[in-house]
């Protein structure tokens, strides 16, 4: 069974020491600042909140960045033995009832993937279920915000939702229509942190190599 076919996982925590016994095992070893980094976000919400900031493809990419490729396959791991697959972003797991905020942990969110990623996602839209049929042009496929963006409750998802025809690109703010192609994104002359780490994750840039002007970016902000 692959990962995409499991469960996601909403259980209990998996511990640093079972995290770095799976390192030992695929790696040849633990990789404990990896999964320090990963799970640094854990004592701040003490429950699955935490796994909004990092447990996703950016939060793959930040590490990659700043620890290297071999930390990068660790981070892979650790999100894959937590979440049992790879989400682009937070949008894809806060629609999902155990991973919800809740307005308590909403302004500590904000702050804290600001700080990680250089960008809030927005916490009061509305986000359709995946559908193979969204794919933005910045590559990002996935949950996409309601077009409209009416106030909601956190994670909301009715059913009516997820038979638009039209959607809003979380990430690059581009309209997504069922079947077609938006147009793609222009990018920023002087780009960000998560820019630099969308591309990263989802994009067709830096498929050879991050340049050091756009590492030093991620590594200072």
């Amino acid at each position: 069974m692959s990962h995409d076919d499991q469960p996601l996982a909403t259980g209990g925590v998996m511990q640093r020491k079972e995290h770095e016994e799976r390192s030992m095992a695929a790696f040849g070893k633990p990789f404990s600042e990896v999964h320090v980094f990963m799970d640094r976000f854990f004592p701040r919400y003490k429950d699955l909140t935490h796994r909004l900031v990092l447990h996703h493809r950016l939060g793959i990419e930040l590490v990659g960045v700043l620890m290297g490729s071999d930390a990068y396959l660790a981070a892979r791991q650790h999100v894959l033995d937590d979440m049992h697959r790879l989400f682009p972003g937070p949008e894809e797991i806060m629609i999902m009832p155990a991973f919800a905020p809740g307005s308590f942990d909403i302004g500590r969110l904000a702050e804290d993937m600001s700080s990680a990623l250089g960008y809030v996602p927005d916490f009061r839209a509305q986000y359709a279920l995946k559908n193979k049929r969204l794919k933005c042009a910045c590559g990002y496929a996935g949950a996409m915000r309601q077009r409209a963006e009416p106030a909601s409750s956190p994670g909301a998802t009715p059913r009516a939702l997820s038979q638009q025809s039209e959607y809003t690109c979380p990430w690059c703010g581009g309209e997504v229509r069922k079947g077609q192609q938006s147009p793609a994104p222009v990018w920023p002359a002087a780009p960000g942190k998560f820019d630099i780490l969308r591309e990263l994750a989802v994009g067709a840039r830096f498929r050879r190599g991050l340049p050091e002007e756009m590492r030093r970016i991620v590594q200072e902000n």
